[in-house]
């Protein structure tokens, strides 16, 4: 730096040292939780206090989740001179009359706070999912000030920087940059700066925002730069380069304007890129700093960042009440010693009193209200208009009325006018009326789909796959990709209406995803023609989030009061039956929240309990494990015996009815492993109800499926996709990995270089070769997932692979998600599979790390985690085997990097008792070898950035390797040439553990082989 310049820089530090500390908000879920950790270890903090910042995190759910009062908001946003401000890409699901007010509420109280002299740094993010509302809710929210987020992106095609895939952590990533800065306060020594195309997802990275007169526009495009509007076939959300959007030149980027005597700066760019990630070495630092390294043309966003935060906190530094918050000092969590139930009332129910002193009697009409799903009208097959079933409903006591139309008999106009009936019916708040649909997937499935989402299809959606024919989703009869449609309708309230129709066509329950609904019973005309019960009790050992719905196909408003008396489904009341008719993902709460249940005429009044989720730490706390249950249910014709199922494990209590017309139970059960608790209600009449289920369970260390119940996810360290035949996980995650791992991002697990073991399905046969290749055979081994025991603290789980399947990423079927659910193509012909995990808990302290949101904590005694495995593998035809690991049972992957230091060794203990040692010295003259391991040996691939992945062979086991490097190291069992008769078994175990540990060589190996008794 030459003498005038380094001198001007001193007296600029000097001057922001001795200037008065700006105290910063950083709008955040759980705020206070993440607070903690965030002033120890982030790495901006340095950045932030060299600026003479001090940043924390403020709580963002009354912006945007929760409704909160004006004052409330303004008095949490007071404390701080600067808020930044990050709006959501996800969430708002729906613009519903009371969200809206939850805007224009934040909107005011924001304008309050800036008017009072506040600083707001807003970052407009796109919308991520088909018909999610996130912009529109945003847009409200920013009236006061006169801007608005266009569904629009920013992109100069001329000034385009490509940033080369970074192996592990990220792929190719596009990025563009301007040199239209214009002098200001904000941009004061910043010339460049570079921006990203798209956010992690392929919306707008750069949206595109529409300014009033009031703003001054600081940083823009240059005149070649555009913004393009947002939407594609198939994805109203994906940033569209072929569709020129409002300004064909030089677009906003960044502006500034004054607001009472507060002042507003708006850079409208995802938050992965201004801090999120900053300082983490794996990240390239793009649109931070780094910029463009071969042009010498560094980014010059952290410095904006840096320059908005004090020039928006000039006008309230001096003014009294303002920047007044100060992080309270780091203490360690601790825990209650004990915690008791015994105090905790159960809700009570209305109407319910106890004339002798033990019996309940209900002396009012019973609470609730009752609806219907199923309808046609004269849109389709069906008589009468949506005004007709309405008031046959009413007629009929009922207060919900859901349409299935057929689809395949429907136009998008006509969908159009469902909708608007609908909602014309629903102006009053005693009554409901939803839309809905009926239509048959690509392998001849039925399904409900219902709720105000709900969109006609188009015919075709893009194909990435060379030669790029577009994949057909609705041909006028079916739809053919059923994932894609569940995606356009945003994840609907959705439900499979024959169990059996499903299994006829060559598909299986475990691989379903995307619905949210089961049917128990299923009626055409009042005639039953599905039964479902049985497996909505698999659906809870499936670990499905779900609901239940009734389901009765009428086609004349005349019908409505049989179909009302042979099934409904029950509500606690008008709003919360129309809040779970139009969820997105979360039938499973607002089913608890609308206290919904299915029924012939039993009514299910309450069913609930305490503790039911295990929130208190049973390490340190007595009493955590305890759980009271409580039900109450109701029948004219009498109770004859309320069972308990336990999902489909068997009734765990049944109590007898002796005919009352209210019985009400309470009883106990403890937190020993995860239950999925369902009431079956019969009364006198021979009448059947259903209740929602109460899960007994500890999300800390349990197993679950994510919340659109596709994959496998949690705190187990365990991830795995039934849906694409994907295997039970070999191995538990490097949660250390989290040091490292680019954040913002939605992912299952660290996002940086790990190394990894994957199952392998292939058995090498003379005369046939590999078996089943995805190429060769065009199939993929198919696979159902079987859960044994869900605990907090071990986790059992099996895989059976027996049939073929259809595979996916191809001209027929797309990515698996997207797809429809696949059938089988026939068994495979030369074997079967069964594969058992058992997975204990490992020593993080999750109460530490989720409830409270402190991470490092919560790891302190983190080493890795172990999984057991065993099998067997049965043969139905004879076979010789051949190659070096004939057939294969996992393979290890590490990432190779000679530099850093990474995956350069191969270390086996062989046959013969000698622990060998293969090193990569140079990365173009790879390594190989093969042999076979000892009994109560190991192998791995080591080191890695985050520690070793061990392979364990138990005493009487005979397993073969392979391995180059770089590449893979593959294990399995059998010997060239080895013949196999039909019907022979072999079984295997073994274990694998994940040591995080930056302890070199086989020590790690020795100690957990010891530590296994092995």
């Amino acid at each position: 730096m030459r003498p005038m310049l380094l001198s001007l820089f001193l007296v600029a530090t000097a001057a922001w040292c001795q200037a008065p500390v700006v105290v910063l908000g950083i709008a955040t879920h759980e705020a206070d939780k993440h607070n903690v950790e965030f002033q120890k270890y982030d790495r901006t903090m340095p950045l932030f206090q060299q600026n003479g910042i001090q940043a924390s995190l403020v709580e963002e759910d009354g912006l945007c989740r929760q409704t909160w009062t004006e004052a409330r908001l303004y008095q949490l946003l007071k404390v701080y001179h600067v808020v930044q401000l990050a709006t959501t890409c996800e969430g708002v699901q729906k613009l519903t009359p009371e969200v809206e007010a939850r805007a224009k509420l934040a909107g005011a109280a924001l304008a309050r706070y800036v008017q009072e002299g506040g600083g707001l740094l807003l970052q407009p993010r796109s919308v991520r999912y088909p018909g999610d509302d996130d912009e529109r809710y945003w847009n409200l929210v920013f009236q006061p000030f006169g801007c608005q987020i266009l569904h629009e992106g920013c992109f100069d095609a001329t000034r385009r920087y490509e940033e080369k895939p970074a192996p592990g952590v990220l792929g190719k990533r596009t990025y563009w940059f301007t040199r239209g800065v214009k002098p200001h306060g904000v941009t004061e020594g910043a010339s460049c700066l570079y921006l990203p195309l798209h956010d992690y997802y392929p919306g707008a990275g750069t949206p595109a925002m529409q300014y009033s007169a009031d703003w001054q526009v600081v940083v823009s495009g240059e005149k070649e730069a555009k913004s393009y509007r947002t939407g594609v076939s198939g994805d109203p959300n994906t940033l569209n380069l072929e569709t020129p959007g409002t300004y064909a030149s030089a677009p906003p980027v960044v502006a500034v304007r004054g607001f009472g005597r507060g002042r507003i700066v708006c850079f409208p760019v995802s938050p992965l890129h201004t801090g999120m990630n900053y300082g983490n070495p794996l990240w390239p630092q793009t649109v931070e700093t780094r910029g463009d390294p071969a042009l010498g043309q560094p980014s010059d966003t952290m410095e904006l960042q840096m320059n908005a935060c004090r020039w928006l906190a000039e006008p309230v530094q001096q003014t009294p009440g303002f920047g007044t918050y100060t992080p309270e000092p780091y203490k360690p969590v601790e825990f209650p010693k004990s915690v008791e139930w015994d105090s905790w009332n159960f809700e009570k129910v209305a109407g319910l009193t106890y004339a002798d002193g033990q019996e309940p009697v209900l002396q009012s009409a019973a609470p609730g209200i009752r609806g219907i799903v199923g309808a046609h009208t004269s849109l389709t097959d069906g008589k009468g208009a949506v005004a007709d079933y309405v008031t046959a409903a009413k007629a009929a006591g009922l207060s919900v009325i859901v349409f299935a139309e057929p689809l395949e008999l429907l136009t998008a106009a006509e969908l159009e006018k469902l909708k608007t009936d609908c909602l014309a019916a629903s102006q009053q708040p005693d009554f409901y009326a939803c839309p809905g649909i009926e239509f048959t997937d690509g392998i001849g499935n039925r399904w409900a789909f219902w709720g105000e989402k709900i969109v006609y299809p188009e015919a075709t959606f893009p194909n990435p796959y060379p030669p790029n024919n577009p994949y057909t989703l609705w041909d006028g009869k079916q739809i053919h990709q059923y994932g894609k449609f569940a995606e356009l309708c945003s994840y609907p309230p959705s439900a499979l209406l024959d169990y059996k129709q499903l299994r006829a066509n060559g598909a299986h329950p475990e691989n379903l995803w995307w619905f949210f609904h089961y049917l128990p019973l299923v009626y055409d005309h009042g005639k039953p023609i599905a039964n479902n019960y049985n497996d909505f009790l698999f659906g809870l050992r499936d670990l499905r989030w779900a609901a239940l719905a009734s389901f009765t196909r009428i086609t004349d408003p005349a019908e409505v009061k049989q179909a009302a008396d042979t099934l409904f489904t029950g509500f606690l009341d008008v709003p919360s039956a129309r809040e779970a008719l139009n969820t997105r993902c979360t039938a499973y709460f607002a089913a608890w929240k609308a206290h919904q249940f299915v029924s012939q005429g039993p009514r299910v009044l309450y069913w609930g309990g305490f503790n039911t989720q295990m929130e208190s730490n049973w390490h340190y706390t007595r009493g955590a494990h305890r759980v009271r249950l409580k039900f109450v249910v109701q029948s004219e014709a009498g109770i004859q015996e309320v069972k308990v199922h336990d999902a489909d494990l068997g009734p765990i209590r049944r109590y007898l009815g002796n005919g009352a017309k209210v019985l009400e139970r309470e009883f106990e059960l403890v937190h020993d492993q995860q239950h999925y608790l369902t009431l079956e209600v019969l009364d006198t009449a021979g009448k059947r109800a259903f209740s929602h289920y109460v899960w007994v369970f500890c999300y800390k260390q349990g197993l679950f499926r994510c919340g659109d119940n596709l994959n496998i996810l949690g705190a187990t360290g365990m991830l795995w996709h039934p849906d694409r035949m994907e295997m039970l996980s070999m191995a538990k995650q490097f949660h250390n990995g989290e040091d490292y791992s680019i954040q913002g991002w939605d992912r299952g697990g660290a996002q940086c270089p790990l190394p990894s073991v994957r199952y392998e399905d292939l058995a090498y046969f003379k005369g046939v070769g590999p078996y089943p290749h995805p190429e060769t055979h065009n199939v993929i081994q198919g696979r159902q997932m079987d859960v044994a025991v869900s605990s907090y603290n071990l986790q059992v789980a099996s895989m059976d692979m027996k049939y073929l399947s259809q595979r996916f990423d191809t001209q027929e079927r797309p990515t698996p998600a997207l797809a429809t659910v696949a059938k089988d193509l026939g068994e495979n012909e030369y074997f079967e599979r069964r594969h058992t995990i058992y997975a204990p808990e490992d020593r993080r302290d999750m109460y530490v790390v989720w409830n409270y949101r402190r991470r490092h904590e919560g790891e302190q005694n983190y080493q890795g985690g172990l999984i057991w495995h065993e099998g067997e593998i049965r043969f139905k035809r004879d076979v010789t085997l051949t190659g070096a690991v004939p057939i294969s049972l996992v393979f290890f992957e590490i990432p190779t990097d000679l530099a850093q230091g990474w995956g350069h060794s191969v270390i086996t203990t062989d046959a013969e008792g000698t622990t060998r040692v293969a090193m990569l010295r140079e990365a173009d003259k790879p390594i190989r070898g093969a042999g076979r391991l000892r009994p109560g040996g190991y192998a791995a691939q080591v080191p890695s950035l985050v520690g070793t992945l061990g392979f364990f062979a138990p005493p009487g086991s005979d397993f073969c390797y392979t391995y180059r490097l770089p590449g893979r190291l593959y294990i399995g069992l059998g010997r060239d040439g080895q013949e196999i008769k039909a019907g022979t078994v072999i079984p295997y175990r073994f274990a694998i553990g994940a040591f995080a540990t930056d302890e070199a060589g086989n020590a790690p190996l020795e100690h957990h082989l010891r530590a296994l008794n092995l």
